[in-house]
Formats: structure tokens, sequence, C-alpha cells
């Protein structure tokens, strides 16, 4: 069996969790970044969008509706929006989509003025807000935008090393040009540029083809660092990125000005596979990964 193949096989045994949120109440006029930052679940159901999501670094998450939506059940490529906002008297400016305007009702109520750039006319949608995931100082260093630095990736079969090395960011294609193995399955081609941990407990992957993907992440265990994370299902029954899936540990370096502007997340976890032989001889393969990710903060 080729590496890669055993790695894959390997990624495709993880599952993990969801979270869910809720927010507090805002002023009548929502009017700077601080401010907005959340998540609106629009309430209306005939709306174009399902969510609308703003994190304190300027950056924005938007989930269609799924019939708005032009990819089929598996193929979410179009489902989310990313990208960068800005705000200037009480407008917001989301940068590839178009404006928001925020109006607060309170008691968690909002009305959201929507005029975008897709085909859809300019709308005004009934929204609540989640509540955030950020609780401690430890939630407060992982909710930022991470780039990848470097991968190490170790792999071992029934015990005995495959593979030990490490490669720039995290392209896994170098994985097959390195072991020279053409196995696998689609999807782990895509290099993947970094990772948002937002604080309403989404987890945007972000691709060099601008492709993206969102999920959702929750301590297993803050205490040790231990993360969960998951693919909703949703929005799609088998795309779903292993390796940024289940159970990771996290870590977090601290710089000279005391900002932890430096991450390392373990992805560990072991896979068996029974086979027999001749209906009486069964053959076992054990199969041990470690993914590594050494991630600092984007600017």
């Amino acid at each position: 069996m080729k590496l890669r193949h055993l790695f894959i096989l390997a990624l495709g045994a993880a599952a993990a969790c969801l979270t869910s949120c809720k927010k507090d109440n805002g002023p009548a006029a929502v009017t700077d970044m601080e401010e907005a930052a959340g998540k609106y679940i629009i309430t209306d159901k005939t709306s174009p969008l399902q969510s609308v999501e703003l994190t304190r670094s300027g950056e924005y998450i938007i989930t269609r509706n799924k019939a708005e939506s032009k990819g089929s059940e598996d193929n979410t490529d179009d489902l989310w929006l990313f990208g960068k906002f800005t705000v200037k008297d009480g407008l917001y400016t989301l940068n590839g989509f178009g404006e928001l305007l925020i109006e607060s009702l309170g008691n968690g109520k909002f009305n959201l003025n929507i005029d975008s750039n897709e085909p859809w006319d300019r709308v005004v949608v009934s929204a609540t807000a989640a509540s955030s995931v950020v609780k401690t100082e430890l939630d407060r260093r992982l909710c930022r935008h991470w780039n990848f630095e470097k991968t190490h990736f170790n792999l071992k079969v029934n015990n005995i090393q495959y593979v030990d090395f490490e490669l720039p960011g995290c392209n896994f294609s170098q994985w097959i040009e390195k072991t020279q193995d053409q196995d696998g399955s689609n999807g782990l081609d895509e290099k993947v540029e970094g990772l948002v941990f937002t604080e309403n407990g989404s987890l945007v992957i972000l691709y060099d083809n601008s492709k993206i993907n969102v999920g959702s992440w929750q301590w297993s265990n803050n205490a040790d660092g231990t993360l969960s994370c998951n693919w909703d299902t949703q929005y799609s029954s088998t795309f779903k990125d292993y390796r940024f899936n289940g159970n990771m540990t996290v870590g977090f370096t601290e710089s000279q000005n005391g900002n932890a502007d430096k991450c390392t997340i373990v992805r560990s976890y072991t896979s068996t596979y029974r086979k027999g032989l001749l209906g009486f001889i069964e053959k076992v393969t054990e199969v041990a990964v470690t993914l590594t990710y050494y991630m600092v903060a984007a600017e």
C-alpha cells in the first residue's frame, strides 16, 4: 500500500463536535468594528443569506442560503464568502460583496440592511445575534487569523517509521512530490494558506485558489489546549477537510512584546485496518499520523 494512500485512509477516520452561540444587546446604532463583531443569524426564511459574521480583526464570513448557492450538496465552493471589511459612519463596506448597515432593535435582535453585488436586489432582513464563545485568555489568543509557516509530517505503519520531514507552508502536493506517491483522493493537492478562528466558534480554512471551507471549533479540554473541530453536515455530506477535523492540541509562543503571535497545532490520530486472508488469517495494518502545523499571526 502506497504512503499517501495509507495517509488518506487514516485521514478519513476522524470526526468531532459542533458549537453554538448568542450575543449581548447592542446600542441602537452599531457604528464601529468592535461593536459589530459577532455572528448575525438571519431569521427571514426568504433571505438569500443564512448569516453574516464579522470579526474584531476586520474580516467577514457570509453564508449563503443553499437555494442561492450554485453548488450541489457536495460542492460548497460558492456557499461561503470571506474577505475584509471597513466601517465609516456606521456603514460597513465588505470588500468584494457590498455594503451593510446594522440596526439594533434591542434584546439581541437586529435589522441588516444589505446592498450587495449579488444578482438579487437590496434587502432588509431581521437577525438575531449569536453569543461569543470567548471566555478566557486562551480563547482570545486563539481567535484570530493564522498563516502557515511550515508543516511537519510524521507517519508510522505498524510502528515502523515511514515519513518524518518538514515542508514550508501547508502544501500537500509537496507531500506527493517528496514521497513520489500518486495514489489518493482529490482535495489534498490544494495548498492551504491559513486558518481563522472566530469569536463565535467558526473555523475558516483558506486555500490558495480563493476557495474557503467553514466549520466550527470548541474546546474539548481548554486546560491542556485540546481543540475539537468539525464540519457541519447540513452544508455537505462528503466534503470535509480531514487535515483539520477532530481533536487538535494548540500551543502559543509569546513574542518579546507579550503578544501570542505564534501558534503550534498538532493533529495526531491512529487508524486500524483489518483484512482477512483466505478466510482464516487476518492482516492488521495500523497507521499513526501526526501533523504539526507551525503558524504565525496575520498582520
